[in-house]
């Protein structure tokens, strides 16, 4: 089995898959993101024993990702004796279906994108994509347009109990974070009982569907509205642009989860966060008794922009009762 991984919560769902189906020296690990990423780097590493691992920058230039991806389909051929089954995370970018073509993958498996996954929006639900990768597969194989792939997932690997509809494949529900341990503990200089943390936002870090000066803003305006005490960057997140942003920065190669978990033996939290996979993952949780309490916040950003920057979803999975939605007022 081949994972092409691009986030350290694909990793996560990578290293439960090969736990669960003892594939230990037996599969391929692939993972292609951004140079830097820090919290990649730490999951990468913390992979289960592989036949064959390969960590891959990408670049910002399509051509030079597509010879990388050539390079990762000739490197793994060496090793073509295995079962070649691609599973990958955030299956409408376009190298990790340029891979399974060039190895001649036609059924492939997926693993969610965290709450993209779910929600009803324009990016997974609408069967558009580029006009270079359209080209491209129409040339190479039409079967490995995102349009047509829905009807090759096999398995369809999911952390949520909900899953959306749109996506084919058996559903595989796996349970993360399963662990109440608190030996790897985050150290805060913080006497206080009760905290508030921040999960900061990624809109121009990662989609680019706000500037960063606005949501620089934003962020300080939610940090004083709720007294935050830290805030947690994203994995994408350029940490150096925080600065001053009006709380501190807890700053750790694990993903929010785990910090959270952690700091749970110690506090009592108040986590507050722009329709975040982590508030959703926090949700499902279930903590041992002794630990603090969390209380979750939902910031919604978009309700009030211009109707033609409001995206078409409603977002139903963060306004239930199990999150105190807040609508930012522009």
């Amino acid at each position: 089995m081949i994972f092409f991984c691009m986030t350290p919560l694909h990793l996560l769902i990578a290293k439960e898959v090969v736990v669960e189906k003892n594939l230990f020296g037996k599969y391929i690990l692939v993972l292609m993101c951004k140079k830097g990423v820090n919290v990649n780097k730490y999951y990468f590493d913390k992979m289960p024993n592989s036949l064959y691992s390969i960590k891959i920058s990408m670049s910002k230039f399509f051509i030079i990702n597509i010879i990388k991806t050539i390079f990762i389909s000739i490197k793994i051929r060496r090793y073509a004796s295995i079962d070649i089954n691609v599973t990958t995370g955030n299956w409408k970018i376009f190298y990790p279906r340029l891979l399974a073509r060039l190895l001649g993958v036609k059924f492939f498996s997926v693993m969610d994108d965290g709450a993209g996954s779910l929600i009803k929006s324009p990016y997974f639900s609408k069967f558009s994509e580029r006009k270079i990768s359209k080209i491209i597969f129409y040339i190479i194989g039409k079967n490995y347009l995102y349009s047509n792939i829905m009807s090759n997932i096999v398995n369809y690997y999911t952390i949520f109990e909900q899953v959306n509809p749109a996506f084919g494949g058996h559903k595989i529900r796996l349970k993360l974070f399963k662990s109440q341990e608190f030996a790897d503990k985050i150290n805060l200089p913080n006497d206080k009982k009760n905290i508030s943390i921040l999960l900061l936002p990624s809109y121009s870090d990662d989609t680019n569907s706000i500037s960063f000066k606005e949501e620089k803003k934003i962020t300080k305006n939610i940090i004083n509205k709720f007294q935050i005490d830290y805030a947690i960057p994203h994995p994408v997140n350029n940490v150096k642009r925080y600065k001053n942003i009006g709380c501190e920065l807890i700053v750790n190669n694990k993903i929010a989860e785990e910090v959270l978990i952690s700091l749970l033996g110690r506090f009592n939290i108040t986590l507050v966060g722009f329709r975040s996979t982590v508030l959703l993952n926090m949700k499902n949780i279930s903590l041992s008794s002794g630990v603090g309490e969390i209380r979750l916040v939902n910031v919604d950003i978009w309700k009030n922009r211009p109707k033609h920057l409001y995206f078409e979803d409603k977002y139903d999975i963060f306004t239930n009762s199990e999150f105190n939605t807040v609508y930012y007022d522009y």
